[in-house]
């Protein structure tokens, strides 16, 4: 018996396998809360085409953005994104779904690692850090319309600002691919995308400076990051001068001077930070301060993600609302920093090897409780759905009320979003009665 437990004790594993068994525990967890999670508000609205029917094809979902950047938003490659996926069974979205999560967690991972000695334990750590700080969690990364806008635009994000940190070849090719990404890129979520053309301009510039031996500063010229900023500025400008974004903006009436109108929401930000990136902004602060301490440089990314950080927070002083959704991109944006501030720290001192390793088995221990609560919560809103569906297929009756479903847990998908309202007209109603082909239906509010 002893000499079994001596050969477990020798057992060692790579570190590039205790890299993918993380991934793989991070997608699972992932892949049961979307599995659970229904279609639910805005998914039954893009689920329908231009005349209010289910999509049926390609040729609905073009015409269907065509109207939507003419008359509500520019977000089109999010959109687009949504929509293919309400074509097929939802789960292959949750499946989909759950791999961009993880593919994220990865890309975060790997901004901060490039051509450094791996380091798996922050790959959970960085998992945790995202469930725990990441506000309204379900709406930016289970609920598939919420997701598509924030989860998968700054995954195409980040894995573009990747690109950056490589020292490639500067082909034609490349130039060319890397301005359709741009594109892209920037088409895809209006404050994550400032953040975007913040961090493409800042890498390019000082990364390419250079001081001569006879101390001048040169800049070598890269095309392709180049071509991939203008890109992004591209991609961004279509998607805000989308003639939608007018027509939703004038719904929000304010008499108030621009000026007047720019201080009271830049006031308003300041305030959400609290409660929405306090946690990450102590984090950094002491993190810097450790590197100070042991006299360590810190690299000139960890101030441009926390410039970009910044900006892509008080970008929102021309949107008329700031949605809790909407800090996604700016936690990612931290928390690449972070990551970047934390990589090194073990080898600063042996301690804080012994630190990074208490502090995941704390955080798991508290992340197993507030997974269960969450799943059950997500489950109870999965049987909701199901129980109305049941009831619409059987009856034959077109017109249907419902209890109205309502959780307190802010990680829930459903939390903040309108289920069924008590007017048959109101939104999502009249879309959910559309989408059932039924004449209406309503809620009964608790």
């Amino acid at each position: 018996m002893i000499e079994k437990i001596e050969k477990i004790k020798d057992i060692k594993i790579s570190k590039t396998t205790q890299i993918k068994i993380y991934l793989i525990i991070i997608f699972l967890s992932m892949l049961l809360l979307n599995i659970l999670t229904p279609l639910i508000a805005d998914d039954y609205s893009y689920a329908l085409n231009i005349n209010n029917e289910q999509l049926n094809g390609i040729k609905d979902i073009i015409e269907y953005q065509i109207n939507h950047y003419l008359t509500w938003g520019g977000r089109t490659v999010a959109h687009t994104i949504g929509q293919l996926f309400l074509l097929l069974p939802k789960i292959v979205f949750s499946f989909c779904n759950s791999f961009v999560y993880t593919i994220l967690v990865y890309l975060i991972y790997k901004h901060a690692k490039l051509d450094k000695e791996d380091k798996p334990i922050l790959i959970p750590i960085l998992h945790l850090l995202m469930f725990f700080t990441i506000p309204v969690l379900g709406q930016t990364t289970i609920w598939l319309i919420g997701s598509c806008n924030y989860l998968w635009t700054t995954t195409i994000i980040v894995f573009f600002l990747l690109q950056y940190r490589k020292n490639e070849k500067d082909t034609k090719l490349k130039t060319v691919l890397m301005f359709l990404f741009g594109i892209i890129a920037g088409w895809t979520n209006e404050n994550t995308a400032v953040g975007l053309i913040v961090v493409g301009f800042l890498t390019t510039l000082f990364l390419n400076l250079e001081i001569t031996k006879k101390k001048k500063l040169k800049f070598n010229i890269v095309k392709y990051q180049i071509s991939g900023v203008i890109g992004s500025i591209v991609g961004f400008l279509t998607m805000i001068l989308a003639p939608g974004n007018y027509v939703r903006n004038s719904l929000f009436v304010n008499n108030d001077p621009f000026i007047l109108r720019t201080i009271k929401r830049a006031i308003n930000i300041t305030e959400c930070l609290y409660d929405n990136i306090l946690p990450l902004v102590i984090i950094v602060v002491i993190l810097i301060s450790i590197n100070l301490y042991h006299k360590k440089k810190i690299d000139i990314k960890v101030w441009i993600y926390l410039l970009a950080a910044f900006l892509s927070t008080y970008a929102m002083v021309m949107a008329p609302t700031f949605a809790e959704r909407s800090w996604f991109g700016v936690v990612i944006f931290i928390n690449i920093a972070i990551v970047s501030l934390a990589y090194d720290l073990d080898s600063y001192h042996k301690i804080y090897k012994y630190i990074l390793s208490n502090l995941l088995i704390i955080m798991t221990i508290f992340f197993i409780r507030e997974y269960g609560v969450l799943a059950k919560d997500i489950y109870r809103l999965r049987v909701t759905w199901n129980e109305r569906i049941e009831i619409i297929e059987k009856s034959e009756d077109k017109n249907f009320q419902f209890e109205n479903f309502v959780t307190d847990n802010d990680k829930n998908p459903n939390y903040g979003i309108a289920d069924i309202t008590e007017k048959e007209e109101e939104w999502p109603n009249n879309l959910i009665a559309a989408y059932f082909n039924i004449e209406s239906v309503r809620g009964i509010i608790k």
